[in-house]
Order: C-alpha cells, then sequence, then structure tokens
C-alpha cells in the first residue's frame, strides 16, 4: 500500500483561527490544526467547517472545483496507470507570510457535508500524493532494485507525524506530566526510507523500503548497506529472534542531495531487537546514526516549526536540514494521543527544495 493510499490529505476541519495578514490588506492568515493557509480577506472565521487539504496534495483537475487553480500550476502524473492532470499544493511563502496547504469551504463539497471535523475524505474527492516525475522510480534496469513482496510484519512502517496534525494541548500534556526528557531529538535527514532486517527464526534477511521488501542488487546502494551491515547484526545480537535496522540513506543521486554529501551514507534512526526499541545510546558504535540535537520537545507548533527552521546540520555543516525528529525512546510507548515519533519539517527547506 503506498503512502498515497494510507496518507490523510484531505480532512474535515474547523477553523481555529483567523489573523489578519500583516503585509496584504486583502489576505488572513487562517489556522486549521497547526497549520496556516493564506486566504481572501474575511473569507472564514472561527468554528467554520472547511475541507483541509495538506501540502503534497495532488488536486484533480478534472473536478471543476479546483479548475481555477489550474491556471496557477498543472502537472500531469500516472494514477493506477492513468495519465492525470493535477494542481501539486507545495509550501509557499506569500508577502512575507508562510502558507502550506489549502482551505475550501465544506459547503463546496456535498458529497462529504455529512461528515465530522477529523473524517479522512482524500479517497472521496480522489485526492493523491503528488509525485513528480523524477521522485518516481522509472523502469527497471539491469542490476537494479525489484521489489517483489510486502515487508515482513515484525519491520515497523518508517513513519513520523507532523507536529501539525498533533493537538497542541497533547504537546502540553508531555510537560504538565514531566515527560519531556523522555524524548530524544535528532536531525531530520532527506533521504531513502530503509529498514534492514534479520529474522533469525526462518533464516532470513534482507531490505526493505518504506512499504515494500526489495530483492536483487540495487543501484541506490540500499542492498550494498544490507551487505554491510548484516554480518555486524548476527554478531551483536546473537541470541535475538529478529533485528531491524531503521534509516535515510542519503547522498549523491537520491532526492537531489541536499546536504551535498561526496558520497551515500546510511543514518539509523531505530533499532529494534526482537519488535522492542533499543534506546539510541544503547547502540553498537559501528553504526552511524542520525545526529541527536539538543532540543527539548516542543510546548506548541510554533515553537516546533521556529526550532526547525534555525537549525543548520550537524551531518553537512552550512546546510539547512530536513527538520527535527522527537522520538520517545525510554519509558515505554507514548501516552495519550501522541504517536512514537513526531516531526517538524522546516518551511525555509521546503521552500528551498521546491518539496
Amino acid at each position: 500500500m503506498s503512502e498515497s493510499e494510507t496518507r490523510a490529505l484531505a480532512t474535515i476541519e474547523e477553523v481555529v483561527e483567523v489573523e489578519n495578514h500583516p503585509n496584504a490588506d486583502r489576505l488572513d492568515l487562517v489556522k486549521v490544526r497547526g497549520w496556516r493557509c493564506i486566504t481572501g480577506r474575511d473569507s472564514y472565521k472561527p468554528g467554520d467547517k472547511v475541507i483541509y487539504f495538506e501540502i503534497d496534495s495532488a488536486l484533480p483537475l478534472s473536478d471543476d472545483r479546483f479548475a481555477e487553480f489550474g491556471e496557477r500550476k498543472t502537472r500531469t502524473m500516472e494514477v493506477k496507470g492513468v495519465s492525470r492532470q493535477v494542481h501539486p499544493l507545495k509550501t509557499i511563502r506569500l508577502r512575507g507570510e508562510v502558507s502550506q496547504g489549502l482551505v475550501l469551504p465544506l459547503s463546496s463539497f456535498p458529497e462529504v457535508s455529512h461528515k465530522s471535523p477529523g473524517d479522512d475524505v482524500t479517497a472521496a474527492l480522489n485526492v493523491v500524493k503528488y509525485e513528480s516525475r523524477s521522485a518516481r522510480p522509472g523502469p527497471p534496469r539491469r542490476g537494479s532494485l525489484s521489489i517483489a513482496y510486502p515487508r515482513p510484519k515484525f519491520v515497523p512502517m518508517t513513519d513520523a507525524e507532523r507536529v501539525q496534525n498533533i493537538p497542541e494541548s497533547s504537546l502540553r500534556d508531555v510537560w504538565d506530566g514531566d515527560e519531556a526528557e523522555l524524548w530524544v531529538a535528532s536531525e531530520k535527514i532527506h533521504g531513502t526510507s530503509t529498514s534492514i532486517f534479520v529474522d533469525y527464526v526462518n533464516g532470513f534477511m534482507g531490505v526493505t523500503s518504506r512499504n515494500l521488501m526489495l530483492l536483487s542488487v540495487d543501484s541506490d546502494g540500499r542492498s550494498h548497506i544490507a551487505e554491510e551491515l548484516h554480518p555486524k547484526m548476527f554478531q551483536e545480537w546473537p541470541d535475538a529472534k529478529c533485528v531491524v535496522i531503521q534509516g535515510e540513506l542519503a547522498g549523491p543521486g537520491l532526492l537531489a542531495n541536499t546536504l551535498d554529501l561526496p558520497d551515500k551514507k546510511f543514518f539509523a534512526f531505530r533499532v529494534m531487537v526482537d519488535m522492542e526499541d533499543v534506546p539510541q545510546s544503547d547502540w553498537p558504535e559501528w553504526l552511524n546514526s542520525v545526529p541527536v540535537l539538543d532540543v527539548p520537545f516542543p510546548r506548541s507548533v510554533d515553537e516546533a516549526i521556529k526550532a526547525a527552521d534555525s537549525l543548520d546540520s550537524l551531518v553537512s555543516p552550512g546546510n539547512q536540514p530536513e527538520g527535527i525528529v522527537w522520538r520517545r525512546e525510554r519509558g515505554g510507548k507514548a501516552s495519550g494521543r501522541l504517536p512514537r515519533c513526531v516531526k517538524a519539517i522546516s518551511p525555509g527547506f521546503l521552500l528551498a527544495s521546491g518539496d
């Protein structure tokens, strides 16, 4: 199952607050969840029911309700084998203010008007995740990676929830409950999601992407990293039933190599032994990990975004990293409504990279 089929890109929401744009008399800043969008002046007020379309959404231009956006930008992408004209939603800056996503009145979409705030209407509105031609895999080549099977069940999907999608009350609860020290911040590497695993019980080892197990020799370096780490994993955890190391593979030829790395390099961000997380402080010295940051767990969305936007990369000083990830690595599972991983993506990075 692809991210397009799992990510809630279009949801029913209520407007949280509205502020006048400080630099434009005809524009407002509308807040939905933790996201801010620029809209026309007086188009919305707090409490209005709307549909929020998250960044990375591809709006189908075959739907007349989205046709006007095609005049600003139109892209062609293949969706389930069919070529479609879409309008991609990206982070933009307008009159000095960042806008992320799109807000439209719920009344314009009667087919989902019976839905409640928080409901996912992505599929109902034929919205998918936008993927540029450069981001999609090309046809298989000799010696390239081949996709064969779904990832093993003991290999979790690599993902972290964006901080804008988390209620600020949940962020404050971490501090109110004296749990902030249980969360560890690390630099978010802009790379290719990679999970390397060993199944001791069935005598099998391999490497997966975010969703799929990959076979054969690859052209992007994932199988090379797996071949390097598998013997070390056997030696480090000889009595385990299963071991998983997850991370990002970054470098030349991968996602524009935004950190300007001279060679491909794997950065681990999670280690699991027998389906239990191992704290980063207990990882073996031979494992290259994402850099740990001295950044406290955020009390608010704005605090998280400002921290991510002001960061300088520890991997490649002088370059802006993709953002920050906070992981709860001690004390068991996260409590309340929080996932175990929370990420803040730098708007400055998104604007610079075009993502």
